[in-house]
């Protein structure tokens, strides 16, 4: 068999303890010699190839049946001695010396030592059995008493038709796994968080975005109520909204709480908020990710007014001070003519021979002075170049990078570090605002950027690594830190989202500068004035 694939499916068949016959083709070319040898050298092995069956079989049940195999071959013992005996006892007084035969080819502590042996074994098997059985009854009971003690902590592991009793049932990406947790909601308050040195709450869920004390669910006569408990650093959703106060839980409602823990709320003596719909993983998941991004793109927007408001108010106040200067300049000339006449009269009287030489000088200078003083009207086009690049959409995923930031900034905190996340606008070389993470390092005073895809391998680093500590959280990741100058102070804010205004400006002085021509500076005896490409004045 010259084609080595087919070699591989021989062997994937040949074997066993049954007759296999194999068919090969003998190339006599040159180029299939080392194939042809393969396939006839596995040929010759795959005869020797024997397979062995053995049943997989719990060792007590192997010696039960064991015991019951003994247990019959020594009752057919037994029947066939006593039938031997029976026979014996009827035919003794015709044929005495087949009895004397009988009795001496059986002895009796041979047949009481089997009868021995045939009452171990049965209470050998007995004992099995009933150890057996009390095995089954001992799980049973444990089966039991773990049931009651998840009903006690409020947690079931199937929805029934009868169960009428509030509870939240798991949603995950896997159908499979979802609904196979229930948190049962008893009457009075149940708080949910993760587990501390103080105690447990009563429903125990893991993650970075879980706090101590995060939320509880009150059940007041059927109907749920929700309360967020640490509202400012931690958040819960309910129907893709976060929630900050308390809020009354319907049936069939989707709540989210860490960003990660994903549960349908069961309560049949509530009506449903809304019309019927199958609630699953992906239902609750979409609907966060759109009422997220809607919120989000609404704080970028008043983020992007707010920032033109500034500009527009930043312009005006450049323009009046572009005034007063102005103003100045036209008060400086006018006591510079005038402590020039003074000077021509002193010199008039003076130096009388001297008077066409210092008039030819002075004529000059106030040539000189009246041409060079020149104003340029200010004219910005800034606010509607920022207008234009605001209006364009960005397809990133605001609510995917804001649940990545809080995340690490809150391993931050758990490791004592005072490092803290967000997320900010930047404009880059073409105008379009990209998301970037900003790392503040509030002890030392620095600053330092990250893209999205980086801070993501980031974190999936952090979750795999089981010896995470405040020195090597950052291992092997290199961090180009600079100075938190104010530009950064001045994009940080105190919502979930900034816009860095300064970049914003960067990019369109950068385009200005690149149609207009370099700041000039003009002289006006001994004053001077400095004006930028768009005739703002710069300095005096």
């Amino acid at each position: 068999m010259p084609n080595w694939p087919k070699a591989c499916v021989v062997r994937e068949n040949l074997g066993g303890n049954s007759r296999t016959v194999m068919l090969a083709t003998i190339s006599p070319a040159a180029t299939h010699l080392e194939e042809t040898l393969a396939t006839l050298r596995y040929a010759c092995q795959a005869r020797t190839i024997v397979n062995r069956v053995k049943v997989n079989e719990d060792p007590h049940d192997r010696i039960i049946r064991e015991l019951r195999a003994e247990v019959e071959r020594l009752q057919v013992l037994r029947q066939d001695y006593e039938r031997q005996k029976r026979h014996s006892a009827n035919a003794a007084a015709q044929y005495q010396p087949r009895k004397i035969i009988i009795e001496t080819s059986v002895d009796e502590s041979e047949v009481e030592a089997l009868k021995q042996q045939l009452a171990e074994t049965e209470q050998e098997l007995a004992k099995a059995q009933k150890s057996w059985r009390e095995r089954l009854q001992e799980a049973e009971d444990v089966r039991r008493t773990e049931m009651k003690l998840l009903k006690r902590k409020g947690l079931a592991l199937e929805l029934s038709a009868e169960q009428k009793e509030p509870c939240l049932v798991n949603l995950a990406a896997d159908p499979m796994l979802s609904g196979t947790l229930l948190y049962i909601i008893p009457p009075g308050t149940v708080n949910i968080g993760r587990p501390s040195s103080f105690g447990k709450p009563d429903i125990v869920l893991e993650g970075p975005l879980v706090s101590h004390n995060h939320c509880s669910i009150e059940n007041r006569i059927g109907k749920l109520y929700l309360t967020p408990l640490d509202a400012e650093q931690y958040e819960t959703f309910i129907n893709g909204q976060i929630v900050r106060e308390r809020r009354q839980l319907f049936h069939n409602d989707r709540l989210v709480i860490g960003g990660s823990h994903y549960f349908r709320v069961s309560n049949p003596q509530c009506p449903t908020r809304s019309k019927q719909i199958m609630v699953d993983f992906q239902t609750a998941h979409q609907e966060i990710l759109r009422e997220q991004e809607h919120r989000l793109r609404r704080e970028l927007d008043a983020e992007k007014r707010a920032a033109i408001s500034q500009i527009e108010a930043e312009r005006l106040a450049y323009e009046r001070q572009y005034e007063e200067r102005l103003a100045t300049l036209e008060l400086e000339k006018f006591k510079y003519k005038c402590h020039k006449e003074l000077l021509e009269t002193e010199k008039e009287a003076m130096l009388r021979e001297q008077e066409k030489r210092h008039q030819q000088q002075q004529n000059s200078s106030d040539g000189e002075a009246d041409s060079s003083f020149e104003f340029t009207p200010f004219k910005s086009n800034l606010i509607e170049e920022i207008q234009k690049m605001m209006e364009r959409p960005s397809d990133e995923s605001l609510h995917q990078i804001q649940l990545g930031v809080k995340e690490a900034t809150q391993r931050c905190r758990e490791l004592g570090l005072r490092i803290e996340f967000g997320q900010s606008q930047v404009a880059d070389e073409e105008g379009i605002l990209r998301a970037v993470v900003n790392i503040y390092d509030k002890t030392n005073g620095r600053v330092a950027e990250w893209n999205p895809a980086r801070l993501e391998y980031w974190l999936s680093v952090v979750r795999d690594r089981e010896d995470l500590n405040a020195g090597n959280v950052f291992e092997n990741f290199d961090i180009d830190w600079r100075e938190d100058s104010g530009a950064m102070r001045k994009s940080r804010n105190s919502g979930r989202i900034s816009l860095n205004v300064e970049s914003v400006k960067d990019v369109i002085w950068g385009r200005n500068s690149q149609r207009r021509n370099p700041p000039t500076r003009q002289k006006i005896g001994r004053f001077a004035q400095i004006h930028d490409p768009n005739g703002d004045l710069l300095k005096l």
